[in-house]
């Protein structure tokens, strides 16, 4: 077997404190981002949780609202009345059509009461 040869290196008292120094800041750095990754983790798991708990809600509120719609008798509607919400409904989308058109909150809420006073009569 070959003889080994030993190599040594010295350092000076300051570099050796300087060392051990930046030896435990990269340990304090590391346990931190330990710290921080546990955490993140645990924060991604309860927003799993709770998008699953919003999910399943979703799907009942969903079934809630088409046992609800089977239940209420549909409206019957006249022809010329028909015919009327078809063109108000044309007219309105080609004058919205033509640009890159955003309603507002006021505009939707008047659009809104329009269509319950359509339902009212």
């Amino acid at each position: 077997m070959p003889k080994e040869e030993l190599l040594h290196v010295r350092f000076e008292h300051k570099e050796a404190l300087q060392s051990k120094r930046d030896f435990l800041t990269s340990q304090m750095y590391l346990l931190k981002m330990a710290g921080i990754m546990e955490n993140y983790n645990i924060l991604r798991d309860e927003e799993f949780k709770t998008k699953l708990r919003v999910c399943r809600r979703l799907k009942e509120l969903k079934t809630a609202i088409t046992k609800l719609q089977k239940t209420l008798p549909n409206p019957e509607i006249p022809d010329n009345l028909k015919k009327e919400k078809e063109k108000e409904e044309k007219i309105e989308y080609k004058s919205k059509k033509g640009s890159n058109y955003i309603p507002d909150v006021e505009e939707q809420l008047r659009e809104i009461e329009k269509r319950l006073n359509r339902l009212q009569r």
